[in-house]
């Protein structure tokens, strides 16, 4: 959780200034920059899937078990990453992806 918690902090930098990105020097990681209220909600949608989870998570805890609770968490974290991870190598170039996985790595998390 560390690691999708401070992931904005390190990664937005290369999406939205292409001009100084040394991983890629013809240009964008992602193909556009991102702009300043794109890389915002980017960074903001972890911590509203953390709001938004958390009766969700008291209730499968309650009626289903803790176990498929935790099952769930990791479901829903993998997802989220998978959305991410795939977003560029699928030239995907919605941002809309990256809000998606950044929601579900917080949802359950």
């Amino acid at each position: 959780m560390g690691l999708a918690n401070s992931w904005s902090s390190w990664a937005l930098p290369s999406l939205s200034d292409c001009e100084d990105n040394p991983q890629k020097p013809d240009g964008c990681t992602f193909g556009e920059e991102f702009t300043d209220d794109q890389s915002s909600w980017v960074g903001s949608m972890y911590n509203l899937g953390q709001v938004f989870s958390l009766p969700l998570v008291g209730l499968v805890m309650t009626f289903v078990s803790r176990k498929m609770a935790v099952f769930a968490t990791a479901l829903a974290f993998f997802c989220g990453w998978t959305f991410i991870a795939l977003a560029e190598p699928l030239d995907l170039h919605e941002f809309y992806w990256f809000y998606i996985g950044r929601f579900l790595s917080g949802e359950l998390s």
